[in-house]
């Protein structure tokens, strides 16, 4: 297949049709940055009409279009599991912002972000990728405590090597967190281990 090559003022660039036909002849193809012959698009996907078949194998599975961008992007920056055309970023800043303030600023949750929040800085105290805590899991790990009270605690891994989850969690006062983290820190696990299971014991002895 052979580029198009075009001259003359843009507003030649920019007729692509036939004057006498009205059939359009060329294409301008958001990768080659180019206009292609019209050949050069047949049997392309009808949601990316602007990618040559040069491309398109290679753009379908590893590149998609964002509106907001106005740029193809790597499709790991998209929602997984749906197919659009607006990638994570301009998605959180259209809806999620306001998502995430209408819960911040919902008194029965302000307890739970706050314990959340700590949660993921601890992950990244403790190198792990992820935490494997729902909602519903904190809930029930905090049920004894009233939700005004929970901005003085926090939920810890007993376990610092492996991902916090409803078997490896225990509740502790911010205070007694800050201690635990500083024994981690200064390389001594077995005492962060001690106070965490020494406070699973006691909660465990109330049920």
């Amino acid at each position: 297949m052979h580029e198009l090559q075009l001259s003359g003022p843009m507003s030649s660039e920019l007729d692509t049709k036939s004057e006498e036909t009205g059939v359009e002849k060329a294409r301008y193809c958001k990768h080659c940055c180019n206009y292609m012959p019209i050949e050069d698009f047949v049997g392309t996907d009808a949601l990316k009409p602007n990618i040559c078949n040069r491309h398109i194998e290679v753009a379908q599975s590893t590149t998609r279009w964002c509106k907001m961008c106005d740029k193809f992007i790597c499709v790991s920056l998209f929602r997984k599991g749906l197919v659009d055309f607006v990638c994570r970023k301009h998605l959180y800043d259209r809806v999620g912002r306001k998502a995430m303030a209408k819960q911040r600023n919902n008194p029965d949750n302000i307890g739970y972000i706050s314990i959340r929040n700590i949660c993921y800085v601890d992950m990244k105290t403790f190198k792990q990728s992820s935490i494997c805590l729902k909602r519903k899991e904190i809930e029930l790990l905090t049920e004894s405590i009233s939700k005004h009270e929970l901005l003085n605690f926090a939920v810890v891994p007993v376990n610092p090597s492996e991902r916090i989850s409803i078997d490896n969690a225990v509740v502790v006062s911010r205070k007694v967190r800050v201690k635990m983290i500083n024994f981690f820190k200064n390389n001594d696990k077995n005492m962060y281990e001690k106070i965490a299971k020494k406070h699973k014991k006691k909660v465990s002895a109330l049920f």
